[in-house]
C-alpha cells in the first residue's frame, strides 16, 4: 500500500500495533533477494529517464559493506551521513513507485529491505562492535546458522549488568525496530544503535535478540528459535541464567512483550532474582507476572506529552505513559530518554 509520500511499507512488517490475536505473518522476511528483474528495466525517476542497476554509486560513501555496495550499486541508494536513505546522484529520501506495477514495486522494497537487514546486521559488528553468536551462547561459525544467533558485546558475561533488546515482529531482525522507519527516516528512529550506543556507554553487556529470524534458507525451522518466544527462552537459558550476580534490564516493543512474558513464564525464579527493569514501549501485555510490579512501565501511543501518566489505561501490573507520538512503530525511538532514565534510575535504586 503506498502512502502520499510515494513510500511504503509492508503491512504489519514491524508488528502492527498491539492487538490480543497473537504474532503477525511474516511477509517476504526469508526470500531470496532476486534483483534481477528490477536492474533490467527503465522507468522515469523525478522526471529523469535512469537505469537503475546502471545508477553511478561514485557518489556514495566509499568505506561501505558489501551488503550497502549492493544497495548503491544495485538499486542506488546509500545511507547518508545522517543515517538517511537517499539517492546517490540526487540525494532525494527513498521512493517507492519506481515501476508501473504495484507488485514490483513491492518486491523492490522488500528487496532492499533484506539487503537493510544485512548491513545492520555489519554495523553491529563493525561500528558497536558486538559478536554474533550462535544460540547457545558460543562464537558464531558459518556452519552455525542450524538454530539462529544473536548479537552481544563479547565481555557480555563478565559484567554485573545487562541489557537485553528485544524488537517486534514480522520482518524486523537483530538491531531493528522499524523497518519503514529505518527506509523512510533514518537508522536513528528505526534501528536499537541508540539504545546499543548507551547500553554500552552505561556499562552494560548487551544481548540483541533475533527472534524472528526462526529457519534457515530451505525453510527449515530451527530447533532452538522456531518461533519468537522459543528464541528468548533460550537466550536467557544460554546467556543469562547462570550468570552470577548479575542485573538484568528489558527494552521490548510490541510483540516483544509477548516474548518477555514467555522468558518470565519459563524462568521465573532467576527472573525475579536477577531482572530490575523492563521498560516495554507500545509492547502487548500477555500477562506480566505480579512479581515485576513496580519495575515495568510501557511507553505507548498517545497525543499527550512524552512521559505523561496514563492512568486510565494502567494495568494490574504495568503502568502506562505516554510516548509522545501516535504512531506504533515510532515508540522506541520517541521515549528513548525516558525509558534510560527509567532503567538507570530503576538501577541506581534496586534493592533498597
Amino acid at each position: 500500500m503506498e502512502d502520499s509520500k510515494s513510500s511504503t511499507y509492508t503491512p504489519m512488517e514491524d508488528g502492527g500495533p498491539p492487538s490480543r490475536c497473537g504474532r503477525e505473518p511474516e511477509t517476504g522476511s526469508e526470500k531470496k533477494r532476486d534483483s534481477s528483474n528490477v536492474c533490467s528495466s527503465k522507468q522515469t525517476y523525478n522526471s529523469r529517464e535512469l537505469n537503475e542497476g546502471e545508477i553511478s554509486a561514485k557518489k556514495a560513501k566509499t568505506e561501505t559493506s558489501n551488503a550497502e555496495k549492493i544497495l548503491a550499486k544495485d538499486y542506488g541508494y546509500y545511507f547518508n551521513d545522517n543515517g538517511e536513505l537517499v539517492h546517490n546522484d540526487t540525494k532525494d529520501k527513498f521512493v517507492y513507485e519506481f515501476y508501473d506495477q504495484k507488485s514490483k514495486n513491492q518486491e523492490r522494497y522488500e528487496n532492499i529491505g533484506d539487503l537493510i537487514t544485512e548491513i545492520i546486521y555489519e554495523k553491529l559488528e563493525s561500528e558497536f562492535k558486538l559478536k554474533k553468536y550462535n544460540m547457545k551462547g558460543r562464537p558464531f561459525q558459518n556452519s552455525d546458522d542450524k538454530d539462529g544467533f544473536v548479537f552481544a558485546t563479547d565481555d557480555f558475561n563478565q559484567k554485573d549488568k545487562i541489557l537485553l533488546l528485544i524488537h517486534g515482529s514480522g520482518v524486523v531482525r537483530a538491531g531493528q525496530w522499524a523497518r519503514r522507519l529505518i527506509i523512510n527516516e533514518s537508522l536513528k528512529t528505526g534501528t536499537q544503535f541508540e539504545y546499543i550506543k548507551r547500553g554500552i556507554e552505561e556499562n552494560f553487556g548487551v544481548i540483541v535478540l533475533n527472534t524472528n529470524h526462526n529457519k534457515n534458507k530451505h525453510g527449515e525451522k530451527f530447533d532452538l528459535s522456531e518461533t519468537p518466544e522459543r528464541h528468548g527462552e533460550n537466550v536467557w537459558k544460554y546467556f543469562v541464567e547462570d550468570l552470577k550476580n548479575t542485573q538484568v534490564a528489558i527494552v521490548a516493543h510490541s510483540y516483544g512483550g509477548v516474548v518477555t512474558s514467555a522468558i518470565m513464564k519459563k524462568y521465573k525464579q532467576s527472573c525475579e532474582e536477577k531482572v530490575f527493569a523492563v521498560a516495554f514501549t507500545d509492547a502487548i501485555d500477555y500477562g506480566t507476572p505480579k512479581f515485576l510490579k513496580h519495575k515495568v512501565k510501557n511507553w505507548v501511543t498517545s497525543k499527550e506529552k512524552l512521559g505523561s501518566k496514563l492512568t486510565e489505561r494502567n494495568s494490574e501490573i504495568v503502568e502506562m505513559f505516554s510516548a509522545g507520538t501516535t504512531a506504533h512503530e515510532e515508540t522506541s525511538a520517541s521515549a528513548f530518554e525516558e525509558v534510560f532514565n527509567f532503567i538507570l534510575h530503576s538501577l541506581a535504586n534496586n534493592g533498597k
